[in-house]
């Protein structure tokens, strides 16, 4: 008589926060940022995870002064009002990606019900200044003219995750913490407006913590063993 182990295969759902810290041309933009990140992922029996995901970027640290040609020699913005405008930049972004995780069993305190992640995806990604006028009083960069200053950038990665990944006793849930990588390679789309065509290609990096709570959406079969 032999034994073969059947294993489950499951839909899971990946809700994550992650704290990114800038490198390469984009740090000379913007400073960290939050991001929120959700993957939806197949899980077959043999512990690949292939997944859809999908993130948000929102920044508050914005280095770089898209607004030098609207300043007075003051450093001031003035409105048609006559007033100095109150103009703040905040960074936001997003991305898209299709993946793969390889889930590896580790013991803790004596069980191995836990596993590491190594994870490679190809992503698509987008970033851009929003300026924010809570006046309104700069037609400059309202509608369709804040194309001039918003610096709109996309291109393609690689992003790269190592992760522990804890399940809780029941299964129902688990928690995922680590880090995870992006290098995207990337284009200016208002290089017309900076003058400048060395800086049309870029390299932005982001180097992120990653907190995640993944939620099985269903399974496809019970894990048992038949024998024969």
């Amino acid at each position: 008589m032999q034994a073969q182990t059947v294993l489950n295969s499951n839909i899971n759902l990946q809700s994550s926060y992650l704290f990114e810290i800038p490198g390469g041309d984009l740090n000379d933009r913007f400073g960290v940022n939050n991001k929120f990140e959700f993957k939806l992922e197949y899980l077959t029996p043999h512990s690949f995870g292939f997944y859809l995901k999908t993130g948000l970027r929102l920044g508050d640290v914005v280095k770089e002064d898209v607004l030098t040609n609207l300043r007075t020699q003051t450093g001031n913005v003035v409105g048609v009002n006559g007033y100095y405008a109150d103009i703040f930049g905040r960074k936001r972004g997003f991305d898209i990606g299709i993946g793969v995780d390889k889930l590896i069993p580790v013991s803790i305190l004596g069980t191995k019900n836990h596993q590491i992640r190594f994870g490679l995806s190809l992503v698509n990604a987008h970033h851009w200044i929003r300026l924010i006028d809570e006046s309104k009083s700069v037609p400059q960069i309202l509608g369709e003219y804040q194309q001039v200053y918003d610096r709109y950038v996309s291109g393609m990665g690689v992003e790269e995750n190592l992760n522990f990944q804890y399940n809780s006793k029941s299964k129902n849930a688990s928690f995922i913490f680590g880090l995870q990588f992006q290098q995207i390679f990337g284009k200016e789309h208002r290089i017309k407006f900076i003058n400048d065509s060395d800086k049309a290609n870029r390299k932005d990096l982001y180097f992120g913590l990653k907190l995640s709570y993944l939620l099985p959406l269903y399974s496809f079969d019970k894990s048992s063993t038949i024998y024969y």
